[in-house]
């Protein structure tokens, strides 16, 4: 089938007003939408830092004892409580999962339908970005949020509300391995010979490590290690330019760390991988050149930052190596370059957008990992 015009994307990169982070669900004709929705920006409906609030707020009647739990652990819980022997628990959790299966289900209502209310409160938007929406046939849902049994709960409450209101709904898929999706797309950009290629995904919250093991050609599997707290990536005010150059400096010497103490770590535990490293990373990325906030500040410091940390790399693990920067939408988006008419929505820190658009050059993947 033929791909449809995508008004999204410039030269193949997502543009600005991508972000379903800002889109608004004020109101559907015909169709009551909650009071917990209505009104709501994308962000606020559907962020993880949302859900663990929630999931605070409910930790007594979820049986959690918040003191020995990280919150960024907290929705794996809610995934155990789904599956609770104790009613009370499993009750709990199963309404937290409906409220945000009704939350995503909203949103994608809003974006189906393309109501000019809704239009109104979204000026960044042409009808050609409405009418994009609403002709998009596939759409596939990766990150933790969408794991486990939350994940099973979110599509049958977003089937639901879709059967209920008489809407013709998107076909949903939901990643088998939802948290590996964006280094399995970073993966695929690994060199024709290589075969065992280190592969990271630099996030919000967390840093995700893996090896990516490639046999007949194919991506068979990635061995994961234990993903790191990711830092000096909070978007917050500064005083000046100076002092964001400074947190900047701190975030560029993080990331080396991180990468050369994994080379290390997976050369002795494993075997020496080959010498290109392919880095999801949480920013938008033009021409290998950072902007934004997060790991934005990164473009402060240089116009060829990927080259220095690079250079700086090469010398602390004694070796002659390439990094590549992706963005991590644009990696998640390429684990599913051949599938037409689609998009890829990710859930955790926020909403991130990835469209799915066939490359010559990436390697194949395993059936048993999509």
């Amino acid at each position: 089938m033929q791909q449809l015009n995508n008004p999204f994307l410039e030269n193949n990169r997502p543009t600005d007003n991508t972000s379903l982070n800002r889109l608004r669900v004020i109101d559907i004709p015909d169709i009551p939408v909650d009071p917990e929705v209505k009104g709501k920006r994308g962000l606020r409906l559907m962020s993880a830092d949302n859900l663990i609030e929630t999931i605070k707020k409910e930790s007594r009647y979820l049986d959690l004892d918040l003191e020995n739990i990280p919150d960024v652990k907290l929705p794996i819980y809610l995934n155990k409580a789904l599956e609770s022997e104790n009613l009370k628990v499993r009750l709990t959790a199963e309404n937290i999962a409906r409220r945000l299966g009704r939350n995503l289900a909203f949103i994608l209502l809003t974006l189906k339908k393309g109501d000019r209310v809704n239009r109104e409160a979204r000026p960044d938007w042409e009808d050609e970005h409405w009418d994009y929406w609403r002709q998009v046939e596939n759409i596939v849902f990766v990150g933790g949020l969408c794991s486990g049994s939350l994940g099973q709960r979110l599509k049958y409450y977003i089937d639901k509300l879709f059967q209920e209101t008489e809407t013709p709904q998107y076909r949903i898929k939901f990643a088998k391995n939802p948290s590996l999706i964006p280094m399995i797309g970073a993966a695929r950009h690994a060199p024709k010979e290589c075969s065992k290629l280190l592969v990271f995904d630099f996030g919000q919250t967390l840093i995700k490590r893996g090896l990516a093991n490639f046999e007949n050609d194919k991506l068979n599997n990635i061995n994961q290690l234990s993903s790191l707290e990711s830092k000096h990536v909070e978007e917050i005010e500064f005083r000046n330019e100076n002092e964001e150059k400074k947190e900047a400096e701190k975030l560029k010497k993080y990331i080396i760390k991180t990468i050369s103490e994994t080379w290390k770590e997976v050369v002795t535990n494993y075997s020496k991988p080959c010498s290109t490293i392919s880095v999801s990373i949480a920013n938008d990325l033009i021409d290998g050149k950072f902007f934004g906030g997060g790991y934005g500040k990164l473009g402060l410091l240089s116009d060829d930052l990927q080259k220095e940390i690079e250079t700086e790399l090469n010398r602390l693990i004694d070796s002659n190596i390439e990094v590549t920067f992706i963005h991590d939408g644009t990696a998640a988006a390429d684990t599913y370059a051949e599938t037409d008419n689609s998009v890829l929505l990710s859930f955790g820190t926020a909403i991130g957008v990835g469209f799915p658009i066939k490359k010559a050059g990436l390697r194949p993947v395993s059936e048993g990992l999509l």
